[in-house]
């Protein structure tokens, strides 16, 4: 399906997510697939906890309780920050992994067609400098507040 608004052409869109420790951000993520499905986007997530963190170190899909598993992959997100000395190190990653799915689901010669990544969750400021720098306007974050 070919849709062209205002001169957008199955625009890829980036959304990061931002929240506190806790927060189902799986909810945010299915509400929003639900929205850009209907206007025929296909919804793509990156996990920064399972597709990142877990790449470059032991998964954490083991540890049973979750306040240990939170922990684990906090402190291993934090390791990686320091050993690349880049606080922005996961939003590069991401947008590295972007750009293998990108390649992974584009038809031969044919531009992807309209997708939404959203990327689950950013930590620090760094990493949405970074990702603002990479995306410009294609980039928008959204922060997520649940009461306890």
């Amino acid at each position: 399906m070919d849709c062209n608004y205002d001169g957008y052409n199955d625009s890829e869109i980036i959304i990061g997510l931002v929240g506190a420790v806790g927060i189902d951000l799986n909810q945010v993520f299915n509400k929003l697939k639900d929205k850009f499905g209907s206007f025929s986007y296909e919804t793509k997530l990156i996990k920064v906890s399972e597709d990142i963190i877990s790449a470059f170190g032991e998964s954490a899909n083991n540890i049973k309780d979750n306040h240990d598993r939170i922990d684990y992959l906090m402190s291993q997100g934090n390791l990686l920050r320091s050993k690349s000395e880049d606080n922005a190190f996961m939003a590069k990653a991401s947008a590295a992994k972007i750009s293998i799915i990108r390649n992974i689901i584009k038809k031969g010669d044919e531009p992807l067609g309209r997708t939404a990544f959203v990327i689950s969750s950013l930590k620090t400021p760094e990493e949405v400098n970074e990702l603002r720098k990479i995306y410009s306007e294609g980039f928008y974050l959204i922060g997520v507040y649940s009461s306890e």
